[in-house]
């Protein structure tokens, strides 16, 4: 087993800490992106299913793989 240096466990700390908080920052950045609103459409004479903006309907968890793949496309 390797062993490393103090001063290599230090920055392996460091980067760790950053990558964290370069992914929380993500997740911040695009929070309005990770909901998809979900609404079925009942009053008009179309009633299929539609998507609607953040400030109509309530919000529901999109799947993980979409929010990333949203988050990828719009860096």
């Amino acid at each position: 087993m390797a062993s490393y240096s103090q001063t290599q466990v230090e920055l392996r700390l460091i980067l760790a800490v950053l990558l964290i908080l370069e992914i929380l920052a993500l997740i911040y950045r695009f929070q309005d992106q990770l909901f998809v609103i979900y609404y079925k459409n009942i009053s008009t004479e179309d009633p299929k299913n539609r998507y609607l903006t953040h400030n109509e309907m309530t919000f529901r968890k999109a799947p993980f793989q979409h929010a990333l793949k949203i988050m990828i496309e719009k860096l």
